[in-house]
Formats: structure tokens, sequence, C-alpha cells
């Protein structure tokens, strides 16, 4: 029997093992996907536990942010961690190539969250500090620093 959980109004009517997508993936309303990580780590908590594969479904999204590209590594990196396989329903084709969405059941290197679009610059590290980072990143979009 599902449990029902109630991540944020963008989440609607969320169950455990499926969830929908909001319209857009940002750091707008991070308290939402701060649960479903916090849900995912506690995979090991019968009470909490989301299951061993979580359904997310793609139909809702239209946008996703720069954050929103790092919010989803970071999801699909806790459930790596904590032996919780990934699947993505109706994932629309200009979001089919992010490499989060591909995600191994096994640990993989940081490296493979690497993601290039036009509005965002995501490098995955096994450093806490990446000193080249900003150098990409203003090569990259040094129009709009401008």
């Amino acid at each position: 029997m599902s449990k029902l959980c109630h991540f944020a109004p963008i989440f609607m009517s969320a169950i455990y093992s499926s969830l929908e997508l909001p319209y857009q993936i940002s750091d707008s309303r991070i308290d939402s996907f701060l649960k479903l990580i916090g849900a995912l780590r506690a995979s090991s908590n019968e009470s909490t536990a989301i299951g061993r594969t979580l359904s997310l479904n793609w139909q809702r999204v239209r946008q996703i942010s720069p954050a929103g590209f790092a919010i989803l590594a970071c999801i699909q990196d806790t459930a790596t961690e904590h032996g919780v396989r990934i699947h993505h329903s109706h994932v629309g084709a200009l979001f089919r190539k992010i490499p989060s969405l591909n995600g191994s059941p096994s640990f993989a290197s940081p490296s493979n969250y690497d993601y290039i679009a036009s509005n965002a610059l995501l490098r995955g590290s096994t450093t806490t500090l990446n000193f080249g980072f900003m150098d990409e990143l203003e090569n990259r979009f040094s129009e709009i620093f401008r």
C-alpha cells in the first residue's frame, strides 16, 4: 500500500514511488527538492521509505533553470548512494540528453553529470572547488557578464 506524501504544492498529490515534476525545475521552491532528497536519504527507514524505485513524471516540465540542472544531478547522486533507481517517464525531447536522467545504478564519476546547455553549464567535481570553472563560465557566457 502506498503512502501519500505532500512534498509541497508543486508536487501534485505525490506518492512515494511516483512524483509529478513541476512546470519549471529551479531553485525557486528548493524546499520541495530538499524534502525529496531527504526522503531518498531515509530510504532505509521503512516509515519514510521511497522504496527501491522512484518514478519521476516529466509531463509538466517545460523549463529547467541553471540551478535546476544541479538539483537533478543531486537527486540522481543521492538516489544512487541509497540504492534507489530512478525511472523517468514522459521526458520531452528537449530534456532527454541531460546526463542525470541517464544515471547509473552504481557509483559514477561526478564528471558524468557534466552538461552544457544554451543557458547553463554544469560540471561535476571530485574536489570541493573547481578553480577552472569560473574561467570556463566566463568564456562560455562572456556576453552576459559585460
